[in-house]
């Protein structure tokens, strides 16, 4: 039994050890990734800090471009707004025209109806002349 309980000890100390292996094997590979990632991570800054100048000034170009854009969008604005204004202006002058005609126009309607009627009225003293003057040279 002694043997056996030696041989157990041993036993346990042999897996016991084995499992502090493979801990520290675990452990040495996780120290590797960590490091790893670290060293990457240190790369990745490195090269955004090399490359932070270059894109502010393609930030600040493009703000550049913005303002430019902007500036002209509300040049361009002006140009239409004023365009409105004139053509709104000229729509108004027309109307106004078109009413001073429309109140020309219906004396003017009025007048040739009288016109017409005087006209008619012509018409028939002179149709009665012509028949007065046949019946007189008959």
């Amino acid at each position: 039994e002694a043997l056996t309980r030696g041989d157990a000890a041993k036993r346990l100390k042999g897996m016991v050890q084995e499992e502090l292996q493979r801990m520290e094997g675990r452990i040495m590979q996780l120290e590797k990734e960590k490091k790893f990632r670290e060293d990457l991570w240190k790369r990745r800054v490195a090269e955004a800090q090399e490359r932070a100048p270059e894109l502010e000034a393609q930030l600040a170009a493009a703000q550049e471009q913005i303002a430019a854009a902007k500036q002209e969008a509300a040049e361009q604005l002006l140009d239409v707004q004023d365009a409105l204004s004139r053509k709104t202006e000229e729509a108004a002058t027309f109307g106004r025209r078109v009413a001073d005609l429309n109140e020309q126009i219906v004396p003017m309607k009025a007048r040739v109806k009288e016109l017409e009627g005087s006209n008619a009225e012509l018409k028939a003293t002179v149709e009665q002349k012509d028949e007065e003057m046949k019946e007189f040279y008959e």
